[in-house]
């Protein structure tokens, strides 16, 4: 039950009230006078006793306690706040000569427009610009650019940035002129609020026993924050019949996610799943959502004003759709319309080229693409 605190005027008040239907010869509560000081005196001391009574409660109880004490409590049981997440994704280095080569050395650093965000260049084996003798992304002579993974400097929610604002080399790269960003960042948070923390205790508390959907679900979504999936039972990972086996389709919200991660999920479900129990794990099928779309705007607003907060918000709802999501064709009419003021109509809308919804699969993710408004 919510406590029920009262503040110094409600103390003194309710007190003189109490103590005039009691003895009603006791008239002076004016200020200054005895019998309004020893109210007075009385109501902060109550105060001081409310305030120990919240501060005991805040530390003993998971419901009420906060930040390090939170962690203390959930820390006997084993459990541990999730971290912050960097946010990562590609850019791409440019030159305007193309004579020779070129090299963007591992750990470059590269920054938003107002420098505010920093970007380190991270190593991709994968990749075919990748040259392990000499530690970084070889530009051939020829070639005018190369596209390379970076990782935000700084984990949290701050990296998510969007497309075109990684424009600033902060380490000069010899033979490198320009760097920018053709996608924005999203798979970016900050360390696990004290709600989400109350929330994952109570799945950890009713999973401890079970080998159940639950129990895997629960076992996934504790190795990293901002982690999409889908679970799809009776199926090998070629989508035939198995009985007894199950798939994990997982998305980082990069498209792409990164060994080490899968690693990690596979050794956090193996832990919850029940012995000798077959799954596979994968990682979600990429859907790309490409949309085009006329806007007209409302008396009193330019359209050139609104064309950039209107790509925005499709971006975000497009790229907060988790895994198996379906990206609904209709609903980005009202995306554009009910999130951003100023917008009255849309007048044309396709979705890679066609009035209908995509995605939708177990196995897939959809991720934002271009996104033009005219």
């Amino acid at each position: 039950m919510a406590l029920e605190l009262r503040n110094h005027d409600q103390i003194v008040n309710e007190a003189a009230a109490i103590a005039q239907q009691s003895c009603p010869d006791l008239t002076d509560l004016t200020p200054g006078s005895a019998f309004r000081a020893l109210l007075e005196a009385a109501a902060f001391n109550s105060e001081w006793q409310q305030f120990l009574t919240v501060a005991v409660l805040r530390q003993t109880r998971a419901a009420t306690s906060r930040g390090d004490d939170l962690d203390s409590y959930f820390g006997d049981f084993g459990l541990t706040r999730l971290g912050s997440v960097s946010a990562s994704g590609t850019v791409t280095f440019s030159r305007f000569s193309t004579t020779g080569t070129a090299l963007v050395p591992l750990g470059s650093i590269v920054k938003t427009v107002d420098g505010t965000v920093s970007f380190t260049v991270v190593k991709d084996t994968a990749n075919p610009r990748w040259d392990i003798g000499l530690n970084g992304y070889l530009i051939a002579g020829g070639v005018g650019s190369v596209t390379v993974p970076v990782a935000a400097s700084t984990p949290g929610a701050s990296g998510n940035v969007r497309a075109g604002t990684i424009t600033m080399i902060a380490s000069a790269i010899p033979g490198i002129d320009a760097v920018a960003n053709a996608a924005g960042f999203q798979n970016g948070a900050d360390g696990e609020s004290d709600e989400a923390f109350r929330a994952r205790f109570t799945n950890y508390i009713n999973t401890r026993s079970q080998a159940t959907t639950g129990a895997v679900e629960f076992a996934v979504a504790s190795v990293q924050q901002g982690l999409t999936f889908k679970i799809v039972q009776n199926k090998d990972a070629a989508g035939n019949e198995s009985r007894g086996s199950f798939v994990i389709f997982v998305d980082d919200g990069t498209g792409s996610p990164p060994d080490a991660l899968m690693s990690a999920i596979h050794d956090a479900v193996q832990a919850a799943a029940p012995i000798s129990m077959p799954f596979y794990l994968l990682p979600a099928k990429v859907v790309t959502a490409n949309v085009s779309l006329t806007i007209k705007a409302k008396p009193g607003y330019s359209k050139a004003s609104l064309i950039g907060a209107v790509a925005a918000a499709i971006q975000d709802h497009i790229n907060s759709l988790g895994v198996g999501e379906p990206l609904s064709f209709y609903r980005l009419a009202h995306v554009a319309q009910d999130t951003v003021e100023g917008v009255q109509n849309v007048d044309t809308l396709l979705l890679n080229g066609h009035a209908e919804n995509v995605g939708g699969e177990p196995n897939q993710s959809v991720h934002a693409g271009s996104i033009a408004v005219s």
